[in-house]
Formats: C-alpha cells, sequence, structure tokens
C-alpha cells in the first residue's frame, strides 16, 4: 500500500488520527514508567 493511495481514498483522516493518538498514549505511558523507575533506582541507592 502507498501513502498517496490512502490520501487518495480518503482514509488518511481515519487512519492517522487514532494512530497518532495511539502512539501520543504510548509515548506518555512509557515516559512515566521510566519515570517512576528511575526514581524507584534513586531511592534504592541512596537508602543503601
Amino acid at each position: 500500500m502507498k501513502l498517496m493511495d490512502y490520501v487518495e481514498k480518503g482514509y488518511c483522516m481515519r487512519v492517522i488520527t487514532p494512530l497518532r493518538y495511539n502512539v501520543h498514549t504510548v509515548t506518555i505511558t512509557l515516559l512515566k514508567a521510566l519515570l517512576i523507575s528511575s526514581l524507584e533506582e534513586r531511592g534504592k541507592k541512596s537508602k543503601s
């Protein structure tokens, strides 16, 4: 499938918008997980 084929058929907004939203949500979730794990690591290091 070529990108232009999608655009011509009008799928662009229907497909890309939810994809963007999902990527945005996943990115935020990953960043939160990284923050929490790094904070926990710091906590463990400072305690020991």
